[in-house]
């Protein structure tokens, strides 16, 4: 007789003002920073190249 468990995996996304951070537990706890300055105004709104730096760093860290 075999015994069989369900593993479920678990991610929290924190999306800041400065960086995306990612902490996350797949048998082993493990976290990822990645610095997109997201906050860097221009004219009072968000960058068109901060947006494109923290949508990339996403896209990595859900890939990792």
């Amino acid at each position: 007789m075999s015994i069989q468990t369900k593993t479920s995996k678990i991610a929290i996304i924190d999306v800041g003002s400065n960086s995306v951070r990612i902490l996350y537990d797949d048998n082993s706890l493990r976290k990822e920073t990645i610095t997109t300055r997201l906050g860097q105004l221009k004219d009072g709104l968000l960058s068109e190249e901060g947006i494109e730096r923290t949508v990339n760093a996403v896209l990595f860290l859900f890939k990792a």
